[in-house]
């Protein structure tokens, strides 16, 4: 049977993965030997994100850690994981608030995010389609031009499935002439 337990013994020590990921943690304590002993209680506290069993499921990117202990020996091992942002999930699309004039450009933001709000470059979402029912979207400058008078819908979808939609109200502009009859 193995002797004393004396050495925590943990794999991975460092590893990197997307918020989508998950991480598996092999710890064990070995005698003076290396001989395993099994039945030690072993404890896996996350810095950031949870843990299920021996497996790291992440939340925010960065970088983070996963400190394996074993309580009897006050042995601890840390295990750096960098978190990088997961797959496009959806776009914040603002701008354009409360009545837009009629005749003049106003401003459209996009960002994206990962499922769990992690902040991607909108080129992860690959090209982006534009549409609106009413005026013109310009994407070089990113701004919307509302003519005429009501309420429009701007809508993106990109490559990746992700989409959004905003409705833009639309007030009359300034008088361009005046017809007496």
């Amino acid at each position: 049977t193995p002797g004393a337990p004396v050495d925590l013994i943990v794999s991975p020590l460092t590893a990197t993965i997307t918020a989508d990921e998950t991480l598996t943690i092999s710890a064990e304590m070995a005698d003076q030997h290396g001989n395993f002993n099994t039945g030690e209680t072993i404890d896996l506290t996350p810095s950031n994100g949870s843990m299920m069993g021996t497996t790291f499921m992440p939340y925010a990117a960065g970088t983070h850690t996963v400190t394996v202990s074993h309580p009897a020996s006050g042995q601890q091992v840390v295990v750096t994981i960098t978190v990088l942002p997961g797959a496009p999930s959806y776009f914040v699309m603002s701008g354009c608030e409360g009545t837009v004039p009629a005749g003049v450009w106003c401003d459209i933001t996009l960002d994206l995010y990962d499922q769990f709000g992690n902040a991607l470059a909108l080129s992860e979402a690959g090209n982006l389609t534009w549409s609106t029912t009413n005026g013109n979207y310009s994407e070089i400058n990113q701004q919307y031009y509302p003519d005429h008078v009501g309420v429009w819908s701007l809508a993106v979808t990109s490559v990746s499935g992700v989409s959004a939609e905003m409705n833009i109200t639309v007030g009359h502009g300034a008088i361009a002439y005046l017809e007496l009859n």
